[in-house]
């Protein structure tokens, strides 16, 4: 685990130019729900609700994707993953990381990050004022990115580019 010292990361600004860059102006696009079979993770309308019902990641399912690498950027967030540990695999750091992440969070401890777990960190996304999906914890904020059409997820890593949260694809990790 990583310590907690209230090191800030991610300039908004930057990655608000990243955000116009990579899928046009930020707004939010009218309801639907996310699924696997869409390829990403995504969400639409609030934030708070966007991670609900997203499919399973794990050692097993998923495991080396660009979903894999937005956890490790909540892992990471909440001090549990170290920057060099964001590498879009869900290998055994990033499974002790989780169990222990789900045991703090009165969720089941079992190192997969299927709706309950992916609901309780979503729970805590917020919108900033100028547009940029973020997730806060006293550690570090880090900011997603969150396309105004397709609702699909992406994240700038501390160490790599962008990584646009898909299912089946490391891309930019």
């Amino acid at each position: 685990m990583s310590s907690r010292k209230g090191v800030r990361t991610g300039a908004t600004t930057t990655l608000l130019a990243l955000a116009l860059a990579v899928t046009g102006v930020l707004t939010t696009a009218p309801g639907a729900q996310a699924a696997v079979g869409q390829g990403y993770v995504n969400g639409f309308d609030a934030v708070g609700d966007d991670w609900n019902d997203e499919g399973v990641l794990s050692a097993t399912q998923h495991y080396h994707s660009g979903a894999a690498g937005l956890w490790q950027m909540v892992l990471y967030a909440d001090g549990y993953l170290s920057e060099s540990g964001v590498d879009c695999k869900f290998g055994n750091g990033t499974d002790s990381a989780t169990r222990q992440w789900q045991s703090n969070h009165g969720v089941t401890s079992d190192g997969a990050v299927g709706g309950q777990t992916f609901g309780k960190a979503g729970g805590r996304l917020f919108l900033s004022s100028d547009g940029i999906v973020g997730f806060a914890d006293e550690a570090r904020t880090v900011y997603f990115v969150r396309n105004t059409t397709s609702g699909a997820y992406g994240f700038r890593g501390p160490v790599r580019g962008f990584t646009q949260a898909d299912y089946a694809y490391p891309d930019g990790c």
